[in-house]
């Protein structure tokens, strides 16, 4: 048996409607919380590069406090959400908190995977799509069966006979993220213009509010593959998935 593309994303935007409303909150959240982190702790950095386009080095982009600060909060949220998501979809709710040993390679794989999955997708975008593939139920198996760094392998496992269809459930909504992204960027303003933290605040605040659909969309569609895997490989379900998350 296989990931069937259609019937996914049926069952994903089935969880995404029934959930929209809380997962856009969360999301939004977390996007205001990154841009509000990056204009209080690099102000002067956050105008060059946000209003005046100026990039200061060719590794900055590795070392971008911006893209760092996303990074974290968005992982510190997706972990809330994939829990209160897997319980939405009926299944046995996943054990309490998480301590350090959990969290670190939580972070640290999320850095990795976001500043692998940016470029890849902007300038190569099959790359792009096949990693996202390759790692679609990573952030499950994370936070759901708290593999730590023994995650990734578990995740590839899962998906490594499903790449394809993987693969095009992805493009269905990475493809219009890409053109959103080459499509809203603007060119640098007018010789002279100023713009104040506040001001800039409120523009990228206002310029961001679509984003969280791709995120709140995007998480359903992991959980949902999620789900399907583990039918597939023929565990438990119901409250006999306990037997995984310990």
């Amino acid at each position: 048996m296989r990931i069937e593309v259609a019937a996914t994303l049926r069952d994903a935007a089935s969880l995404f409607w029934r959930n929209i409303l809380w997962l856009y909150v969360d999301f939004f959240a977390a996007a205001v919380m990154a841009l509000t982190l990056y204009l209080v702790f690099f102000p002067m950095q956050a105008i060059d590069v946000i209003f005046y386009g100026v990039v200061p080095s060719g590794i900055f982009y590795i070392v971008n406090p911006y893209s760092i600060l996303s990074s974290l909060t968005f992982a510190f949220v997706t972990v809330g959400v994939t829990k209160r998501l897997w319980r939405r979809a009926g299944m046995t709710a996943p054990p309490g908190p998480f301590g350090l040993q959990s969290w670190i390679p939580i972070f640290v794989l999320a850095l990795l995977i976001d500043h692998l999955l940016f470029p890849a997708l902007l300038l190569f975008l099959i790359p792009g799509l096949f990693l996202s593939a390759l790692t679609t139920v990573l952030t499950p198996v994370l936070v759901l069966e708290q593999r730590g760094w023994q995650a990734p392998p578990r995740a590839i496992e899962l998906v490594a006979a499903h790449i394809s269809p993987l693969m095009m459930i992805w493009a269905v909504i990475l493809v219009p993220w890409v053109f959103l992204m080459f499509a809203g960027s603007s060119g640098p303003p007018e010789s002279g213009a100023t713009i104040t933290l506040g001001a800039l605040w409120w523009r990228e605040v206002l310029d961001s509010m679509h984003w969280p659909i791709f995120s709140a969309f995007a998480t359903c569609i992991v959980v949902t593959v999620y789900k399907r895997l583990l039918e597939i490989e023929g565990g438990p379900s119901g409250e006999d998935l306990d037997n995984i998350f310990r």
